[in-house]
């Protein structure tokens, strides 16, 4: 259906001033990232492009998440309900529906006509080893169980038919790798580009399901999918790329640097190797892509999707909990708790709890309702005005934490919860606050 369709996103999120478009000619290495990424930090929107050099009648689209209200717009529920809105869909998912066939017409190519070339893979960052697919959704299959699973990693482009791709160790795809490793030398695999945000929110989930129940039950109806030629995979019918092919269990390349969520680069490593041999795509297709380190890297990667399961986590030991937030500025590594404690304690309570989430949580910092978590300058006035750091600050040495938090040593970090909330009665709740006019124009109005 048309629901699913990004197309249809992309011109509402134009309309609404989400995303604009850029007519400009521009090359894809470099000067692409080089626009988009003023357009996040600077205007707080994500960008089309139009006119690339040397794609005729293809698009790029890049910062579909730049902020909170153009995911909640893309969803089409209110932003004060989106992180619950997630929450529900984890508890009540929808299957996804299964045609026989591809229903949309597409260019195919296969076999020697494979060529990555083709397909506009921007290289981003400065530094970045070459053009980095960031936005692909790979599609396995559990060996053993036969369930679908659907997640993100990063792919360099090698050549024409192969790309490297980072499996690290706790994902379902590594898992899937460890299985096919001991009856077989490669795991089929295919990469799909340019979807529907709630897929690539549910993407982005750890589920123990099919993400696209997730996704299904986000959007109220069943993901239409297709099956993938001769793989036992599916992807969604409105793809506006996919790429098949198999990872070479045998063989490692070297990859990197690149631009990682952190705002460092990832350093070189030995990488499996994905060979591609299918392409196929809708006509002008739009391609995707998420800049390395950007500001909708950490939303998609570190904040949006694991927030709701940050705030299931809180409201297990109260369900007073209001809010949860994981900002960006923080790399995936900091989590805010609006909680407010009715007795000693319980506030510290409900951030060991936040903490137990994601192991990538690094600190947590509980704060009373009346702080704006939005707001940097709010959560640090908090924490030096309400917070005694040496009985409200907790500790916890040598904890696994993110495997790319550059402060880990051998993986183990210090993590901590701060304690920065007050009881009820207390001064500290008693903030300077002045009405503002609501025809505050007419005061500065020529006379």
């Amino acid at each position: 259906m048309a629901k699913q369709d990004l197309r249809e996103v992309i011109n509402r999120q134009i309309l609404s001033g989400h995303l604009v478009e850029v007519s400009q000619p521009v090359d894809v290495v470099h000067e692409l990232a080089s626009v988009a990424h003023a357009a996040e930090e600077r205007l707080g929107v994500g960008t089309v492009f139009r006119n690339l050099g040397g794609y005729p009648d293809v698009s790029v689209l890049s910062g579909m998440f730049v902020t909170y209200q153009a995911a909640a717009d893309a969803l089409e529920v209110e932003l004060s309900q989106l992180k619950r809105s997630i929450l529900e869909a984890l508890a009540d998912p929808l299957a996804p529906s299964h045609h026989q066939k591809d229903a949309l017409d597409r260019e195919v190519f296969a076999g020697q006509d494979v060529d990555l070339q083709t397909v506009p893979i921007p290289t981003h960052a400065p530094r970045d080893a070459g053009p980095y697919v960031t936005a692909g959704i790979v599609a396995s299959r559990d060996p053993e169980t036969r369930r679908m699973n659907y997640s993100y990693h990063r792919m360099l482009r090698l050549d024409r038919n192969h790309l490297s791709i980072m499996i690290n160790p706790g994902r379902h795809l590594d898992d899937y790798r460890l299985a096919a490793e001991g009856t077989d030398q490669s795991l089929p695999v295919a990469v799909f580009i340019g979807v529907h945000p709630a897929i690539m929110i549910a993407a982005a989930m750890r589920y123990p399901g099919d993400e696209l129940e997730i996704a299904g039950r986000l959007l109220g109806e069943p993901i239409e999918t297709v099956p993938c030629g001769q793989y036992d995979l599916r992807v969604p019918l409105f793809s506006e790329y996919t790429l098949k092919g198999s990872v070479d269990l045998a063989q490692r390349v070297v990859e990197g640097p690149m631009g990682e969520f952190s705002g460092l680069y990832g350093a070189k490593s030995e990488e499996y190797l994905l060979e591609i041999d299918s392409i196929s795509h809708r006509p002008q297709p739009i391609y995707q892509t998420i800049l390395p380190a950007g500001v909708e890297h950490k939303v998609i990667g570190a904040s949006l999707p694991r927030e709701p399961v940050l705030l299931k986590s809180a409201l297990s030991v109260s369900p007073e909990v209001k809010d949860v937030y994981i900002p960006p500025y923080g790399s995936g590594l900091l989590a805010v708790v609006v909680f407010d404690p009715r007795y000693e304690g319980q506030a510290k309570n409900v951030g060991m709890a936040a903490l137990a989430a994601y192991t990538t949580i690094k600190s947590v910092i509980v704060v009373n309702s009346d702080i704006d978590i939005s707001k940097a300058e709010e959560l640090f006035w908090a924490v030096l005005t309400r917070a005694d750091l040496q009985g409200d600050l907790a500790l916890l040495p040598r904890f696994l934490g993110h495997p790319m938090d550059p402060a880990a040593v051998r993986g183990l970090v210090t993590k901590s919860v701060i304690d920065a909330t007050v009881l009820p009665g207390s001064p500290s709740l008693d903030r300077v606050a002045y009405e503002h006019p609501a025809d505050l124009d007419r005061y500065f109005a020529a006379g």
